[in-house]
């Protein structure tokens, strides 16, 4: 063939060749895509020639529909916001009063001011000093900056504690006698510091419940080394402020322990020590180590009790739930137990690698506490609060470390937690299928409401049906209680008794002694109060209005019982620490004298049904009064010379029977 000829034929036949391809020849070397056969909001995919719903909508491929993503458990908006859908999406919003990205909303949370009071003597002045500790006002603005700090990483950014600095000049010498006690040192600072500012004292009340929110006195101590018994140093409510004391040259200045100082202001603010014999939470919490550097942070139990954060209650079998890291979020999950005061929170704890938080070894996973609300602190035989151990395994006074949290491929992990009831062993939640996501962790939870075993109710007449058989009325002064039985003002009209106190205040109560205990074991005792104009007195920020409690010890129920309220269910655990005991439905405390009533019926007192796997130390018996001591004779800071706790209307959950506090 003539290669002309040869060149125009080859030509032609690729010229029909490629168009047959690009026709749909070829034996089936068809584009499935173009046309574009899927629906609107439909991806099309060439491989395997079919056609998918895009993210956000369900349907074959050929006709897709927007899903609604605000239907149950079909997104992750938090507690406290509500859920829009959108084309494709949906967005969350905290609700009206709340802050946060919609999965984490907390409550807008006031912005705070601390008060600190440098004290001078006439003989000795904060610059006199040369060592370690604070020898300036600048050395102690720092302090407080870092505080400020401190608190602002525990909160996530929800709310600031800021410091102003003033100076007190004492007119008198620093020696081991110059006060009679600490009650007497810290009322003379703070009222030195309330005619000091004037009117502006206002600003450290954030709260306005008439009480500055956290004082803090550093003693110019440092030049005279010695021991000053007016100077212990724990928190107390003195002369209406929250009060904590250190010198110059303490142990805590000297190591510039910003923890202990934030623990201080905990205190203040209301949270319980939960260190103690039957401590085992360690640095997951302030409140239980106070002393690390860099400081670590508040536990998701203290988070509750400042009312930062809103957990997601789970009352009912629950699949996919994922929570974040609890440095970076306001996030815990709540399990309700079988009774008001026992409930389960779980929270994500990722050690930082920097900063605080970061100190000690590192640690990754869920923390499950097991709480016990009706436990005053970790120094009781049923703890306030105690970490459940991933491996089984964490005896009481323990410290944690990483095995004890919950996370996949911790070869130590028990195949799941079971959550099983302080009122008589019943399980009554299970967390398991732990997984990693992109932003945290993700389990499962199965719910099993227990029910509450019979209890033997050691208390005579405990409905008052009877009048006041078995109890006896008794106050600090009688001139201003009155006591009443009332035959059909009780819950569901039945009989009950009621306490009234007024002109300088009460400390009075319906008290029943109870034979027969056994030492050391675990007892609760509850009963269900109401409460009408139940208002301080003496002193004008007594903490303690409504309780139940235990005569001669400092054991009392949690809830402050100030104000007007229905009935509600008051309660506290505790160890005898004899076979005898007194125990009492009160109006008004040690050191708490209010005016106001209350009505008190269905009062219980029962040996708790509890076992545990853990071995824990000898109980502590609880502190006792001294003898003769009267209710105003409370002069000690809260935990040193055993005062009672500074009670707060804890923000809480609220469960079946239970009322928010």
């Amino acid at each position: 063939m003539h290669a002309s000829i040869r060149s125009l034929w080859l030509s032609a036949l690729a010229f029909a060749m490629l168009m047959v391809s690009s026709c749909g020849g070829g034996g089936g070397d068809t584009s499935y895509c173009s046309p574009n056969p899927c629906g609107a909001n439909a991806t099309c995919n060439e491989a395997s020639r079919s056609c998918t719903c895009n993210t956000g909508y369900q349907g074959s491929g050929a006709a897709c529909s927007d899903i609604d993503e605000c239907a149950p458990g079909k997104n992750s908006c938090g507690p406290h916001a509500t859920c829009s859908n959108t084309p494709g999406s949906y967005a969350c919003a905290c609700e009206a009063g709340y802050t946060g990205d919609g999965r984490d909303c907390h409550k807008a949370q006031l912005s705070l001011r601390g008060l600190c009071v440098v004290v001078d003597f006439q003989n000795s002045h904060l610059e006199d000093y040369t060592g370690s500790g604070y020898r300036s006002l600048g050395e102690i603005r720092s302090q407080l900056a870092e505080m400020s700090s401190h608190w602002r990483w525990m909160s996530v950014g929800s709310q600031e504690f800021g410091w102003d600095v003033i100076r007190v000049q004492l007119p008198r010498d620093l020696a081991p006698d110059a006060y009679a006690g600490s009650s007497d040192f810290r009322a003379d600072v703070v009222q030195r510091a309330r005619a000091q500012l004037g009117p502006d004292v206002a600003r450290y009340d954030g709260d306005g419940d008439r009480i500055l929110d956290a004082v803090w006195i550093i003693a110019a101590t440092g030049a005279r080394p010695g021991s000053y018994p007016f100077l212990s140093g724990g928190t107390s409510r003195t002369a209406s402020a929250a009060v904590f004391v250190d010198s110059q040259d303490s142990d805590s200045a000297k190591a510039r322990a910003t923890g202990n100082f934030n623990h201080e202001v905990g205190h203040c603010r209301g949270l319980a020590d939960v260190y103690g014999k039957y401590n085992t939470l360690d640095r997951l919490s302030l409140m239980a180590n106070s002393w690390a550097l860099p400081a670590v942070g508040f536990s998701a139990i203290d988070r509750l009790d400042l009312g930062w954060l809103a957990p997601r209650v789970i009352d009912k079998s629950t699949s996919g739930i994922t929570l974040r890291p609890a440095d970076g979020h306001l996030e815990a999950v709540l399990v309700p137990g079988v009774q008001p005061f026992e409930y389960v929170l779980i929270e994500y704890r990722k050690k930082p690698d920097s900063g605080f938080g970061s100190s000690g070894s590192t640690y990754d996973g869920l923390a499950i506490y097991h709480v016990y609300d009706a436990s005053l602190s970790n120094g009781s035989l049923i703890p306030f609060e105690a970490l459940e151990p991933a491996d089984g395994v964490l005896p009481y006074g323990s410290t944690m470390d990483a095995a004890d949290l919950w996370y996949p491929g911790n070869a130590q992990m028990l195949d799941a937690f079971r959550g099983k009831s302080y009122y008589g062993g019943a399980e009554f939640v299970s967390v398991r299928n732990l997984a990693r996501t992109a932003d945290g962790i993700s389990f499962d939870v199965t719910y099993t409401p227990a029910t509450l075993p019979a209890f033997n109710n050691l208390l005579a007449n405990p409905g008052f049906e009877d009048g006041q058989a078995g109890w006896q009325s008794s106050a600090w002064a009688l001139d201003y209680a009155m006591f009443r039985w009332e035959p059909a003002s009780g819950r569901n009209g039945s009989a009950c008794v009621s306490i009234s106190g007024f002109d300088h205040g009460a400390d009075a109560r319906w008290v029943q002694n109870v034979t027969g205990l056994e030492a050391g074991a675990p007892y609760e005792l509850r009963g269900w109060i109401k409460g009408d104009q139940i208002r301080p007195v003496d002193p004008p920020d007594a903490p303690i209005g409504a309780n139940v409690s235990i005569l001669e010890s400092w054991i009392h129920s949690r809830d402050a019982g100030m104000g007007s309220f229905d009935w509600r269910l008051f309660g506290l655990g505790f160890n005898p620490e004899s076979t005898n005991t007194s125990i009492a439905c009160r109006l008004g405390y040690y050191s708490s004298l209010v005016q106001g009533e209350a009505w008190c019926d269905d009062i219980a007192l029962f040996k708790m049904p509890w076992s545990s796997d853990r071995v824990p130390p000898n109980a502590a018996p609880p502190t006792r009064l001294p003898a003769g001591e009267s209710s105003s004779g409370c002069a000690g800071p809260v935990g040193d010379l055993g005062c009672p706790a500074i009670a707060v209307q804890r923000p809480s959950w609220v469960a079946p029977g239970r009322a928010a506090r």
